[in-house]
C-alpha cells in the first residue's frame, strides 16, 4: 500500500480542567487553574496525535481504533497565555496540517499580582 496523502487534521479538540472548584471543558479565552489539563479529540485511527502549545510539541498519543485520543501533559504548563493545537501523523509518516486552535490562560495562583515595572517619582 502506497500512502502519500496527509491525514485530515484532528477534530473536536477539547481541553478539560480537572482541578479546583471549576472543572470541565475550557472555552476560548478562558482561564484555568489546572496546569496539567486533559486534551482529547478525534483523528485517523492508529495515527499519532501531537499536542502543540504555542507551536512547541508538549507530547503525543495514539488514536484508538475508533479515532479517539486523549493526552495529559507529564510536565506542568507555565503560567500565562497558551495557544493549543494538534498535528496528526498517519502510519505512513504523512503529517497533517494543524488542527483547531484553542487559546487559554493558565493561572495556578488566581488573584496573584505581578509588577511589570516600578517608577520612582
Amino acid at each position: 500500500v502506497i500512502d502519500t496523502q496527509p491525514p485530515a487534521p484532528a477534530t473536536g479538540l477539547v481541553v478539560s480542567d480537572n482541578f479546583g472548584a471549576e472543572q470541565g471543558p475550557l472555552t476560548a479565552g478562558s482561564t484555568t487553574d489546572d496546569n496539567t489539563p486533559t486534551f482529547s479529540g478525534k483523528a485517523e485511527a492508529g495515527s499519532v496525535v501531537t499536542v502543540l502549545d504555542n507551536g512547541k510539541a508538549i507530547g503525543s498519543t495514539t488514536a484508538d481504533d475508533n479515532g479517539n485520543w486523549s493526552f495529559t501533559p507529564g510536565a506542568p504548563l507555565d503560567n500565562g497565555d497558551h495557544d493549543f493545537t494538534t498535528t496528526v501523523t498517519d502510519k505512513a509518516g504523512n503529517l497533517s496540517a494543524e488542527g483547531e486552535h484553542l487559546a487559554v490562560t493558565v493561572d495556578v495562583v488566581p488573584g496573584q499580582v505581578q509588577l511589570g515595572g516600578l517608577t520612582d517619582d
